[in-house]
């Protein structure tokens, strides 16, 4: 593991968690796991790094990209809040942790933010909300008037199965009045602010998933914490896919063991047989309806899923 790191002193202003009425500047440490994801890194950096709200900025490389890391070293020389840190690709999750570590000491609270996403708005507001517990979202969306919000329900059988089929849309719930706070089953993974003792007590990302469905778990988990509330004010763009569109339908078979793994992790009655059938089901519906990550990458997550279901934890898929 390489590190690029440029010294810097904690500001001044920030106070151990707790003392919640006087915090200044810079309480937030942002957190960025990116994978080849030169084509969009500077832009997330920079809004980032420009906000008054963020002491510092780590960009985890699971790529360990010659281009990221040069255009992140370079931010980092004009702005020490900036670091990087290449990293080998052992999953979204540890790479979230490591960054974490490297980001805890900074601030006392942590914002996972994906590197295609670019904020517009500061993060104050999240990362005051987060000192009193929970997991904190704002909303970010992919072109402007979206309707939808950046949060879901948890996962429910059904659900699971109409999404085989259908697609994500199912878990989609309606923006209307933007502005409040809300109370919501799960924030999208794009976003995702934390304080860090509570992070510290939910022993980080379940490093078991290695992309997607971390997000899913860390939510659910955070429920004795205060759970995930949403701020519905929009914070900025995402352009969505940039890594996993860059990984070669591997983020499309994580994506299903990481499935497999979450629902075990419930521990629900007749999950094996559920989840064999939700494999099958999905695999037909996406071949006839010819999705994206094709052919190839639909056999493999199949027999892939199988495997796992034989053999628990012994699939790994992204390195």
């Amino acid at each position: 593991m390489e590190v690029v790191q440029h010294d810097h002193e904690a500001n001044p202003a920030c106070r151990s968690f707790g003392d919640i009425k006087v915090v200044g500047p810079g309480i937030v440490s942002v957190v960025i796991v990116a994978y080849k994801s030169a084509e969009t890194i500077e832009d997330c950096v920079r809004a980032c790094a420009t906000d008054p709200a963020v002491a510092a900025v780590v960009v985890v490389d699971n790529s360990s990209d010659e281009m990221t890391k040069a255009i992140v070293s370079k931010l980092g020389r004009s702005n020490p809040a900036v670091s990087y840190v290449a990293n080998s690709n052992e999953g979204f999750s540890k790479g979230c942790n490591l960054g974490a570590r490297h980001g805890a000491a900074k601030a006392p609270v942590l914002a996972f933010i994906n590197p295609d996403v670019f904020i517009s708005k500061s993060l104050r507001p999240l990362a005051q909300r987060a000192l009193h517990g929970g997991i904190v979202g704002g909303d970010i969306v992919p072109t402007l008037n979206y309707p939808w919000l950046s949060c879901r329900p948890l996962p429910s059988r059904i659900r699971e199965a109409v999404k085989a089929v259908v697609g994500p849309a199912v878990y989609r719930q309606k923006a209307g009045v933007r502005g409040d706070w809300r109370r919501v089953g799960q924030l999208m993974g794009a976003l995702l602010v934390i304080n860090v003792e509570v992070f510290k007590r939910l022993g980080g990302f379940d490093e078991r998933f290695e992309l997607y469905y971390e997000d899913v778990d860390i939510c659910e988990r955070a429920s004795q914490y205060g759970g995930c509330t949403l701020h519905t004010e929009t914070y900025g763009l995402h352009v969505g896919g940039v890594s996993s569109s860059a990984s070669s339908g591997r983020a499309y078979v994580a994506g299903r063991i990481s499935r497999i793994r979450y629902w075990r992790k419930r521990g629900e009655t007749g999950t094996d047989a559920y989840l064999a059938l939700l494999a099958v089901i999905e695999f037909v519906a996406r071949s006839v309806a010819r999705r994206s990550e094709g052919q190839g990458a639909r056999r493999s997550a199949l027999s892939l899923q199988f495997e796992e279901l034989r053999r628990p934890g012994s699939v790994t898929v992204l390195r």
